[in-house]
C-alpha cells in the first residue's frame, strides 16, 4: 500500500510539474515514468498500443519533414516537441492515478503557470500586457503573445462546470475548482482574452444538455449550497474588482465595446482553407500578409498550411483509432463524475485547437488532447473498480 501511494504522489507531482511547464525539468519525470510504463506493460503496447503510437508518430515526421523541405520547421522540433507528445500518451495509457487526479494535477499546474507569468508581467512590465497583449514566460523571461496562455486558463474556467452536476464530493469540488476559476477570470481579463469566455459557455452549454439530468438543480438541499456558493463568488469576484483597478477592467470592456467578438480569425480561417485545394503539399503558397508571416490561427489548418495533408490524414486516422474506445467511456457505467470531467476536459482541449496554432506556438497544449485520448484507453482497460 505505501508502494501505490508512493508511486501515485510521484505521478501526480510529475504531472503538476508538466503543467508549470519550467524548462527541461517539466519532462524530466514524465520520461522515466512514461519508458518504466511501457516496459512493464510491453506486451500489451505491442499488441494494443504500437499501431497508434507508429500513426501518430507519422503524423509528427511527416509534419517536420515536409515544413523543414520548405525551412518552416527544424528537425530539432522532432527530437524535443514530438518525443513529448509521444510519452505523454504512453503515460497517459499506463498511469496508475485516476481521472480526477490526473485532471485537476495538471490544470493546477498550468493555472499556477500562467498566473506567477502574468503576476511577473504586471510587475516587470504592465504596458507589455496592456498595449501588446503580451507576457513574460515566469521562468524564461522571454515574451509571448498572451493568447496561447490563455487556452490553458480556458481548463481553470470550465473544470468550474463541473461543480453544477452531482457527484460525491460536490463542495469538496466546489473548493478546488474555485481558485482555478478566479485566477483564470482575472488573468483573461489582463490578457484582454475573448475566446477562453466563449469556449467557456460552449462547453457549459453543451455540458448542460447532454448531463442535464444530473444538474444539482435536481436535489433541492445541494441547489441551495450551490447557490451560496455562487453568491460568495460573486462578491468575492466584485470586492477584488473594485480594490484593485489595476486588473485592467476598463482596458478590458473598452476592446468589447470597439472589436466585440470580431477578430482576423476568419479571414486567415478561409485561407487556410483554400490552401488545402491549391496547395496540398503546404508551404505557406498563400499569403497571410504583406510580410509572408502569421498563422492561420487554427491548429488543423495551420498544419496543412505548413506541411500539407499528408500529416493531418495521419492525424485525421489517429483520432480515427480512438472513436470506438471513446464511445465505449461515455456508453459505459462508469461514475458520471469520470463523464464529467472527461467530458469538458475533452472538449476544452480541442476547441482551443480551433482558434489557436498551439502545435507551433504551445506544444504542451498540444498535447493535451493526445493526453485525453490516453486516458479513455486507460480507463477502459483497468475498469470502473480501478476508479
Amino acid at each position: 500500500m505505501i508502494y501505490k501511494n508512493a508511486i501515485n504522489l510521484l505521478c501526480t507531482f510529475s504531472l503538476f510539474v508538466y503543467g508549470l511547464q519550467y524548462p527541461t525539468y517539466y519532462i524530466l519525470l514524465i520520461l522515466p515514468l512514461a519508458l518504466i510504463f511501457c516496459f512493464l506493460n510491453y506486451k500489451q503496447f505491442i499488441h494494443k498500443d504500437m499501431i497508434r503510437v507508429v500513426v501518430l508518430l507519422l503524423f509528427l515526421f511527416s509534419y517536420v519533414a515536409i515544413g523543414n523541405v520548405y525551412g518552416l520547421v527544424e528537425w530539432s522540433f522532432l527530437y524535443t516537441a514530438s518525443i513529448m507528445i509521444v510519452l505523454i500518451y504512453i503515460y497517459a495509457i499506463f498511469s496508475p492515478l485516476n481521472i480526477r487526479v490526473s485532471i485537476f494535477s495538471l490544470v493546477y499546474g498550468f493555472i499556477v503557470f500562467v498566473a506567477l507569468s502574468t503576476y511577473l508581467t504586471s510587475r516587470v512590465e504592465p504596458l507589455l500586457i496592456i498595449n501588446s497583449r503580451k507576457i513574460l514566460n515566469a521562468w524564461t523571461f522571454g515574451i509571448h503573445n498572451s493568447p496561447l496562455f490563455g487556452v490553458f486558463l480556458s481548463f481553470g474556467l470550465c473544470l468550474f462546470i463541473s461543480s453544477v452536476f452531482l457527484n460525491k464530493n460536490i463542495m469538496l469540488r466546489m473548493l478546488i475548482s474555485l481558485p482555478l476559476f478566479i485566477l483564470s477570470v482575472f488573468c483573461l481579463i489582463k490578457f484582454q482574452s475573448r475566446g477562453p469566455f466563449l469556449v467557456f459557455a460552449i462547453i457549459t452549454l453543451m455540458s448542460v444538455v447532454k448531463f442535464r439530468k444530473y444538474l444539482v438543480l435536481n436535489n433541492n438541499r445541494l441547489t441551495v449550497y450551490f447557490m451560496l456558493f455562487l453568491s460568495f463568488l460573486y462578491f468575492v469576484s466584485n470586492f477584488i474588482i473594485a480594490n484593485y483597478s489595476e486588473l485592467g477592467i476598463d482596458v478590458y470592456t473598452d476592446r468589447l465595446q470597439e472589436q466585440g467578438f470580431e477578430s482576423d480569425r476568419f479571414r486567415t480561417w478561409m485561407i487556410g482553407v483554400k490552401s488545402i485545394f491549391f496547395s496540398p503539399l503546404g508551404g505557406r503558397e498563400i499569403a497571410l500578409n504583406n510580410n509572408l508571416t502569421g498563422y492561420i490561427h487554427n491548429a488543423y489548418l495551420d498544419i496543412s498550411y505548413i506541411s500539407g495533408v499528408v500529416p493531418l490524414i495521419f492525424l485525421v486516422l489517429f483520432y480515427f483509432l480512438h472513436i470506438k474506445e471513446i464511445k465505449f467511456f461515455f456508453n459505459s457505467n462508469i461514475n458520471v463524475d469520470y463523464k464529467v470531467l472527461m467530458f469538458i476536459f475533452g472538449l476544452c482541449s480541442f476547441i482551443n485547437l480551433l482558434y489557436e496554432p498551439v502545435l507551433q506556438g504551445s506544444p504542451v497544449f498540444f498535447t493535451l488532447h493526445i493526453y485525453f485520448l490516453g486516458l479513455i484507453l486507460n480507463h477502459n482497460r483497468r475498469g470502473e473498480h480501478d476508479f
